[in-house]
């Protein structure tokens, strides 16, 4: 019978404390790679909303959408209710979100350079 395994390299994690709480999490993952994608693709269309100088309804609804699409994210890259975990029994705060996704991705910019992602050569046609 033949047999195949993958090699068993574990790969390495971006370790980041949030508000106590301790996350690991792999950049490189397909979940977090697309988690990244969507934010930016859906944060384009609220910021160019703000631009627009939106009325008080308005401004409260883009917060509001913002705010739900960074639970979204941080749930994807960090995992299942990490965003509960860091904002458990705050205040909804546009200022705080866009800090926090700011740092996660600052950090996993920082991590990225460090450890780069292993170039996988294409076969050979």
């Amino acid at each position: 019978m033949s047999k195949f395994t993958f090699d068993k390299k574990e790969p390495k994690l971006l370790k980041l404390e949030i508000e106590g709480k301790i996350f690991r999490f792999n950049p490189y993952s397909l979940a977090v790679t697309k988690a990244a994608e969507r934010f930016t693709q859906c944060q384009e269309p609220i910021i160019n909303a703000l631009k627009k100088k939106p009325n008080e309804k308005e401004l409260d609804k883009l917060v509001l959408r913002s705010c739900e699409l960074v639970r979204e994210t941080v749930n994807r890259m960090l995992g299942k209710n990490a965003y509960e975990k860091i904002f458990s029994g705050r205040t909804v705060d546009f200022q705080e979100h866009q800090q926090l996704m700011t740092f996660i991705f600052e950090e996993i910019t920082a991590f990225c350079q460090v450890n780069p992602k292993p170039r996988r050569e294409p076969f050979a046609l």
